[in-house]
């Protein structure tokens, strides 16, 4: 028997233990039985192609991806905390909240962190720029 692919471990625990699905309410919108999801979570079980298709709809990623076959961890390496912030403050000196989703999809995907928190970083950000930018003087041209 195959090991869980590491992506599948890591995105079901973070179902879990990050966002609180619960595994009754995962397994019963997904389908798979709950002991595969156990199986899953302990690494010592590879999915089924059927179960590949149902982790790959529910998460919105393809099937390569959960298995690791596209190569992306390898380029995710290179990022670290303060290029985060850099990422961050990038998107804040140069879009404006017409098109912050797309540069925050971007940015979470990068860093493996929440669409929900980057795109609440970035509000943070953008009001903490609008508060200093109203305590500085104004330049006349």
């Amino acid at each position: 028997m195959r090991e869980t692919y590491p992506r599948v471990v890591g995105l079901l625990k973070r179902e879990f233990e990050e966002k609180k699905v619960t595994k009754y309410a995962f397994c019963k919108k997904t389908g798979i039985n709950p002991t595969s999801v156990d199986r899953y979570l302990c690494g010592i079980s590879e999915p089924t192609y059927a179960s590949l298709q149902k982790l790959s709809e529910y998460f919105k990623v393809s099937i390569p991806w959960l298995r690791g076959e596209d190569g992306s961890d390898e380029a995710k390496k290179e990022f670290d905390d303060g290029s985060y912030r850099a990422a961050i403050q990038w998107i804040v000196y140069n879009k404006d909240e017409l098109i912050m989703r797309g540069p925050c999809a971007l940015v979470a995907y990068l860093f493996d962190r929440p669409n929900e928190e980057v795109l609440a970083d970035l509000r943070r950000a953008v009001r903490h720029k609008a508060a200093k930018n109203d305590k500085e003087p104004r330049k006349e041209l």
